[in-house]
């Protein structure tokens, strides 16, 4: 499946596509790859941008291993696809904990993200328009940031 992915590569389907397709869809529903969440542990939210959309996982350790509690994702709109690299990343924030803000509203969890400049959010004030509402939106979380 990931040859089909290379430039200048012809999309063809073929059945090693399908086999390999399928474990992969059983490795991302399989009971063993999702928990329950547990209130009483802290929770994880992953979120990143791409050209064509948004994606968030909420997640919370077990043991040693960090479990997926859901995955949320969404498609952009041609609009949302033309905003500037920073308003990228911070829109898939916002968009990512909307699905999960009853687990985090008022819950202290880690933000895992592969943009720096998302940490301008935690620490701007007096800010308008649409980074300014993004910014409200957040004051009722708690989030330690890792990159």
């Amino acid at each position: 499946m990931f040859e089909l992915t290379k430039k200048d590569v012809d999309f063809v389907w073929d059945l090693g596509c399908q086999q390999t397709f399928e474990v992969l869809k059983k490795a991302l529903v399989d009971t063993p790859m999702f928990i329950q969440l547990d209130f009483k542990k802290q929770f994880c939210l992953h979120v990143d941008w791409s050209p064509k959309g948004v994606g968030a996982i909420l997640s919370q350790k077990e043991g040693k291993l960090e479990k997926v509690v859901a995955y949320a994702n969404k498609s952009l709109t041609t609009a949302q696809s033309k905003f500037h690299p920073m308003e990228r990343e911070c829109y898939a924030l916002i968009w990512g904990i909307l699905p999960f803000k009853q687990y985090l509203h008022r819950h202290h969890f880690i933000l895992r993200i592969d943009h720096k400049s998302i940490e301008s959010l935690t620490i701007v004030s007096n800010t308008h328009g649409k980074k300014g509402r993004w910014i409200d939106m957040l004051q009722d979380f708690y989030f330690k940031i890792q990159h």
